[in-house]
């Protein structure tokens, strides 16, 4: 122990903790740990051209593996440019462990360069940050910063070590990883729990709404046996992803106000209530609506909108013993009344099945090409067990509604709206799912944003098919701008928000980071060119030039 120095102690401490991927850009903060990391094979680190890649690399590896994703960043510059995509993995209640390398720690008072305010630049978007304040400290540093990032509610934990401290010599034992079981032991509240199966049992059209929360801890198995139990009418939420299979016969798409005034109780299960907007603007949650709302975060709990019944636990433990109370307080006549339920339930979903179908024929030879023909041929091109990345703001809507996902954890989206997100999650789901197909179906705003993420996956390997749904415009802002009939509109003035003059050269800019890439403007060519990147298995953009004012919009 008495040669041990502090960056030796700080990378054993990742290794205890299982972590296989460090995803980051470094500094000379770092430089004492990065000097050392080659004689640590099992830890790779991934190289990202812009701190922001880094973070949504992490935060895809977490969402996809199950496990903590890790980013490093440096100094005051490196947070602040990795922040927008923390923001989101906060709201995404990502598990994420940043590290931050700082300046010597004689120096912190003296406002030294690229030093200043790093803990209070993050403390607003991540559950719990700390400064280390010795070579001793380090190690414990790590195994907290993962225990806070996966104990529920989970998400982003920074620890910001001085660079001093890590050529300093450890005198003190290095601690073991932390406990992290908690989530599977915090149970309902028995008299809540009985109050949250009354209703249900009562309920003549009940609702459920499921969100990662409930995924993550294995939850849905048993969401879908309380549906099939009672024939609940499943949605799923526009702001997070997919995770109930939207094969199943009671999935009626996303949540819209018609779902709210057809139903009669709402059940909320691992995700936030809907914000403020939605609720007053848009109507969600109609006069009479009465919700009971499942969460391992007591604060999300009757937070934009006072709740029937709040159920604080985990989301399995929750449903788990909802469904016994169920079954104990139902009677003879609960199953003869699902069963006439679900008979109406699945004769909607034919009825939708069947405008599905429709649409999609009505569009599919349009020219410009229509969104909605580019997710059919997706649709048609990938295996059911591909993972799609979504971050295609125009074109959001329709995935949602064209685009089957049979399984949880086939379906991502970045829930904050900071933009960007998609292309580097990509790569971190495809790292955490080598085996699986990985897709990301982004716009050209979001592209743009950070199209060096190529460069990264290309130079590890990583074969991801980018998708841009190329709008040439961020087609949100001039949709709105459009209904708003104003000047704008009435001018047909939009230089706010279209990306043309110049116009970028997707195919161009992708082939200079070392990707695959082909342009698409003809409908009768989606099909080969798919085909063509999904079998290169390297990475790969598809520009394809969508019509410019085809809006999917969110069914909320």
């Amino acid at each position: 122990m008495a040669d041990k120095k502090g960056n030796r102690a700080f990378l054993e401490a990742l290794v205890a903790e299982h972590v296989r991927h460090i995803f980051g850009n470094p500094g000379s903060s770092e430089v004492p740990w990065l000097d050392v990391l080659p004689d640590y094979p099992s830890l790779n680190y991934v190289l990202a051209l812009h701190e922001a890649i880094g973070v949504a690399m992490a935060d895809g590896y977490a969402w996809a593996s199950g496990s903590p994703g890790v980013v490093s960043l440096h100094a005051a510059p490196g947070i602040a440019h990795g922040l927008g995509n923390i923001f989101n993995a906060y709201y995404s209640r990502t598990p994420l462990v940043v590290l931050l390398g700082e300046q010597p720690s004689r120096l912190l008072n003296r406002d030294p360069f690229l030093g200043s305010g790093l803990l209070e630049i993050a403390k607003p978007w991540v559950k719990w940050a700390c400064r280390i304040t010795s070579a001793d400290e380090i190690a414990y540093g790590v195994h907290r910063a993962f225990k806070e990032a996966t104990d529920p509610p989970t998400g982003p934990a920074l620890i910001s070590i001085p660079r001093d401290y890590l050529d300093e010599t450890v005198k003190e034992e290095i601690p073991h990883a932390l406990t992290r079981s908690l989530g599977k032991k915090v149970r309902p509240d028995r008299e809540e729990l009985r109050r949250a199966a009354e209703y249900l049992v009562r309920a003549k059209s009940p609702a459920l709404l499921s969100g990662p929360q409930a995924e993550r801890v294995g939850a849905l198995p048993l969401i879908i046996e309380l549906a099939n139990l009672l024939a609940i009418r499943l949605y799923d939420d526009s702001r997070y992803p997919c995770c109930l299979p939207t094969t199943h016969s009671y999935h009626l798409g996303t949540y819209s106000k018609a779902a709210g005034e057809r139903a009669d109780l709402l059940i909320v299960v691992g995700q936030s209530l809907f914000i403020e907007r939605q609720i007053r603007d848009l109507g969600l949650i109609p006069p009479g609506l009465a919700v009971i709302h499942i969460d391992a975060d007591p604060g999300v709990i009757g937070k934009n909108h006072p709740v029937a019944v709040g159920l604080y636990g985990d989301p399995r433990a929750c449903i788990e013993e909802l469904l016994s109370a169920v079954r104990e307080l139902g009677g003879e006549s609960l199953e003869a009344r699902a069963r006439e339920r679900a008979r109406e339930i699945e004769e909607e979903k034919v009825r939708r099945e069947d405008a599905k179908r429709k649409e999609m024929a009505e569009r599919w030879e349009r020219i410009p090409v229509s969104p909605v023909r580019l997710i059919g041929e997706l649709r048609r091109a990938l295996p059911a067990d591909a993972i799609v990345i979504d971050e295609a703001s125009g074109s959001h809507g329709f995935l949602r509604r064209f685009f089957d996902f049979p399984g949880p954890g086939l379906h991502y989206v970045e829930t904050a709206g900071c933009l960007g997100w998609g292309l580097p999650a990509a790569l971190g789901v495809k790292l955490a799912k080598p085996e699986r197909e990985v897709v990301a179906f982004v716009g050209d705003g979001s592209f743009l944003y950070y199209p060096q993420a190529l460069w990264t996956a290309c130079r590890y390997g990583i074969p991801v098919v980018a998708v841009i749904c190329n709008n040439r415009s961020y087609l949100n802002d001039k949709i709105f701008l459009k209904l708003r009939g104003g000047p704008a509109a009435q001018q047909s003035r939009y230089e706010t928000v279209d990306i043309t003059e110049p116009n970028v050269d997707v195919v161009r800019c992708a082939q200079a980071m070392g990707a695959a890439a082909e342009r698409v403007e003809r409908p009768e060519a989606l099909a080969g060119a798919l085909a063509g990147a999904l079998a290169q298995k390297r990475p790969a953009v598809l520009d394809v030039h969508v019509d410019p004012w085809e809006w999917g919009p969110h069914e909320m």
